[in-house]
Formats: C-alpha cells, structure tokens, sequence
C-alpha cells in the first residue's frame, strides 16, 4: 500500500521541529557517491539559482513503530546517496560560516542555529535527521563529523575516518564554499532548501520492490535478496538475536550464493521445492514463488518466524552451492563435476530445485545422483532441441515430482521413480 507519493522541499524533509528520521538500514550498501557526483549536484544547484533543482525520489517504508524519543521513523530503501549528501552539505556550509572572518560573520548565528536543525533535533538528547547505514564506517564517520562540528557528542574517536567517503565529501564541499561570503552562503542555503524530491512512502518491502521495479529506468535494480536481508536481520535484532552473529550468518549465505541473480532464483526454487510439504514455509494461498511475489513470500515468512528462516537459507543455501559450484573437492558431488557441468550446459537451472529437494531429503548415495543428473541433463536437452514437453512451466513440472515424491516417500524416493517422471513412463504409481 502506498501512504504517500508527494513533491517536497529539502526544507519540508528536514523542517525545524519535524520528527521524522530518515533511517537507512544496517547493512545497505555502504555510501558510494563520488567527486563526479558532488559535482554535478552542486553546480546545477547553483546553474539553477534556486529554481527547485529536482534530485529524483526517495522510496521509504512507513515504519509503523516509534523510536524512543517519539520521532517516527522512515526505512530508506531508496535515497541514502542523495539524503547523506545534501546532509553532509549542510555541515559543510555550517562549517563555512563558522570560519568567515569576525568582522564579516555578523548576523551568521541565526543561520547556523537553523542549518544545525536540519542535522540534529532535540538538545540534551540530540538526535541526528539521518541515520546512515553502518557499512564499512559510514554511521561512525558521519557521527564523527557532527562531533567535529560541535553538533554532536560521541565517546570515542573514530581512527582513518578522513579517508573515506563521508569526510571526502565534507572536504569538496567545503572546498567550493570558501569562495563564498557571507551573502553568497545565505543565498546558498537557501538553493539547498528548495532543492525538490518526490518522497514515496510504503507500508511494506514488498510494495517497495513492485515499486521500485515499475519506476526504475537507470539500470541499477533494487534486489529483492536486499530488501530481504534487511527485513530479516531488524527483525533477528528484534527477536533478541546478536546482530553480528546474524551479520555472520548472512554473509555465509552471499558466500554460497554469489550474485543477485543466483539470490534470487535459490530464494523461489527454495520456496517452491519446500512449501509443498512443509506448512511453516507456507505463504497463504501462493503456490509458486515468482520474481514479483518473492518479497512478499519471505516478508511474511520473516515475520512469521525469523530465526527459522534465517537458519534455514544459511544451510539450504549451503546445499545449493554444492550443486552449482560443481567442485572436486565436495564430499558428496566432488566425482560429479563433469555431469554438473554438463547439466549447467544444458541450461538446465530449474533442475536445481530438485537436487536442492533431494539433498534435504538426506539421500546420500552418489550413485543416486548420477543417474539422477543424468535424467535431468537427458531431459532438458530433448526439451532444447525438441520442444520435448509440452508443459511450459518447468517449474510447475518439478514442483509436481516433489508432490509425488513427498506423497510416498518410501517408494518414490529413489533415481527409477524420478527418471521414469522425466522420461513420462511415470506420472502416477
């Protein structure tokens, strides 16, 4: 569901006395934006001379919970680059009119007193407007900088923090302030509290991923498996689960499946080959996981149980990459390289979801896998060349076998049975 999709200014976004908090989460990528891109953001500003330069939208999931101090708080699931970046001009402008010369800095405090709101809220218990993500240093960077600035206090100190983005920032920002006086740096401010976005709030990560797909033209998609792990490791936080451990864990299931697009087919092929049988991996009435629906599968499923989830895609995952790496040195497939790789040439990908559905079964036997690989790289050949099955869903095709399976284990489970399926010399015994 869509809360909102309006135009605001800077100035709306970060308003004085305003308690939203843009919350980017934990483990989103990290703040990427360079020189190229300060650049260009602050010369239209200035081309435009305070006409609304328009920067794009941010996409927000309307967290229904408050924080502590009652500020309400937006996921940002698209917009970290841009919010962390008029932010972190801000503070370079602040800083700049810090260091104009006594004699030319009257009348500079009320400025300051105003850009420091759209940084930080509250006094005692000064909240930042932005949380960044934490992501090779960027929370800890840009809390150092506040501290720098005087707008914030922090009890440590954040070593090779002028190394990296955050400051690298701050540094060319400040760079092209100091050709500016006072009456220039009002004027300033004032171009980057009219700068437009257009602010889309969601109720879900769900209706953020539909969205995002349908809206986005710049060839860099949003993957469903981040919208995912975002959901699943607030909500393992939630649960009481430490962080790091689940950090940990999730980085073992990037290691076994190694980019988006290997993300995304284990996470319908897992729930495609499980939820036949198993009614904890049941989503309401869904009986295939799609491209379009996936968020919404493992947003309910998280919910539902996040630790079992979780645990669940860290190990079946791990199952998963035994099959696609095809590596000698696996215990159980290590001798079947060359039919993996003659399976993966075949292109049969969607075959994956049954090894994924045998390997969990507990079947052990490396001769079963053979002749069992073997059928499935038969198989998909005939149907390459031939148009060998006139069923279009392959996938619906696998997802019948396990049925069959699970529906007499004892008799099923075993290479005749799936060889006979795929050959159509079984369909019911």
């Amino acid at each position: 569901m869509i809360y909102n999709t309006n135009h605001y200014t800077i100035s709306d976004l970060f308003r004085e006395g305003g308690n939203v908090r843009y919350v980017i989460p934990k483990f989103q990528r990290e703040y990427i934006w360079s020189r190229e891109n300060w650049q260009v953001l602050f010369d239209d500003m200035v081309e435009g001379n305070g006409e609304g330069n328009f920067i794009g939208s941010i996409l927000c999931v309307k967290n229904e919970n408050t924080a502590t101090l009652g500020v309400q708080e937006l996921e940002v699931v698209d917009g970290q680059q841009r919010l962390a970046t008029i932010t972190v001009l801000y503070c370079a402008l602040h800083a700049a009119l810090k260091a104009l010369p006594a004699d030319a800095a009257g009348g500079a405090n009320e400025l300051l007193q105003t850009i420091k709101t759209r940084i930080v809220q509250g006094g005692g218990e000064a909240w930042t407007r932005i949380i960044l993500s934490e992501q090779h240093g960027n929370l800890v960077d840009f809390e150092a900088l506040l501290a720098d600035l005087g707008l914030l206090k922090i009890g440590t100190e954040v070593r090779g923090r002028k190394a990296r983005k955050i400051y690298k920032a701050y540094d060319y920002f400040l760079g092209r302030l100091k050709e500016y006086d006072l009456e220039g740096l009002k004027k300033l401010f004032t171009w980057i509290d009219s700068i437009l976005v257009v602010m889309i709030e969601v109720s879900s990560h769900a209706d953020a991923f539909m969205l995002f797909e349908g809206l986005n033209d710049r060839g860099v998609p949003l993957a469903a498996g981040d919208l995912i792990k975002n959901k699943m490791l607030s909500e393992l936080e939630r649960g009481g689960m430490d962080i790091d451990e689940a950090f940990k864990g999730w980085n073992l299931f990037l290691e076994n499946v190694i980019n988006h697009a290997i993300q995304e087919r284990f996470l319908r092929q897992y729930y495609n080959a499980f939820h036949l049988y198993r009614p904890e991996i049941k989503v309401g009435t869904i009986e295939k996981a799609t491209k379009a629906n996936l968020v919404k599968i493992y947003e309910t499923l998280v919910i539902k149980d996040a630790k079992l989830i979780f645990n669940e895609l860290v190990a079946k995952s791990a199952m998963y990459h035994a099959v696609i790496k095809s590596d000698k040195n696996d215990p159980l497939f290590g001798t079947m390289v060359t039919e993996l790789e003659a399976l993966a040439d075949a292109k049969a990908s969607p075959a994956y979801m049954v090894l994924l559905y045998l390997i969990a079964s507990g079947v052990t036997d490396k001769d079963f896998y053979k002749k069992v690989i073997d059928a499935l790289t038969r198989y998909f050949n005939k149907r390459n060349l031939t148009e060998y099955h006139e069923e279009k869903d392959v996938d619906l095709f696998f997802m019948e076998l396990i049925k069959k399976i699970e529906e007499d284990r004892a008799n099923r489970l075993n290479p005749e049975y799936i060889t006979g399926y795929l050959s159509h010399t079984i369909y019911l015994r």
